[in-house]
């Protein structure tokens, strides 16, 4: 009973640590005179601009870009409330990049309802197929309840993008 006891109290900084642990990467800041800058949140990194937040008729769109497996990828959340409802005009975004001078085209391959879009976006198995459908299809909103937290619901997109040295 006491080896239990122990092992409960170690266990949670161990997660802790490792779920936030500081290391080397490349991050790409947004540079917009619209929306607010999302910053990491780990304690150890609250510093580091990892996202823009845009409203956009009542819809958050937040947008980031991350690494997964050596490939970049844009990512795009809405929080899309009850009520409303959003189909997006079209599949692609264009990133302008200041050092180096550059544009890249992302090309979104699906909606998602999982949480971890880059990792999942080009995933075909049927498991991954039943979460996800086209990206400019009709998007309704809702509300998600998660314990006590309530959110508008989530959908989520990933773009692969080569971004070269940029």
């Amino acid at each position: 009973m006491a080896n239990r006891r122990h092992l409960k109290l170690l266990l949670p900084p161990a997660v802790l640590a490792a779920a936030c642990v500081p290391h080397p990467s490349q991050v790409y800041v947004a540079d917009s005179d619209v929306g607010t800058t999302l910053f990491s949140g780990c304690a150890l990194n609250s510093h580091v601009p990892v996202g823009l937040k845009l409203d956009v008729a009542d819809v958050d769109v937040i947008l980031g870009m991350t690494q997964h497996g050596g490939h970049h990828f844009l990512e795009m959340r809405l929080d899309i409330p009850a009520g409303k409802t959003v189909t997006l005009q079209s599949d692609t975004a264009d990133i302008t990049t200041q050092l180096p001078p550059g544009r890249f085209r992302a090309v979104f391959p699906s909606a998602s309802l999982v949480e971890t879009p880059a990792v999942d976006a080009l995933r075909t198995d049927p498991l991954m197929r039943a979460q996800q459908g086209p990206t400019t299809a009709a998007l309704l909103g809702g509300t998600v309840h998660a314990g006590h937290q309530v959110s508008d619901r989530h959908v989520w997109f990933a773009a692969p993008i080569d971004i070269g040295t940029a």
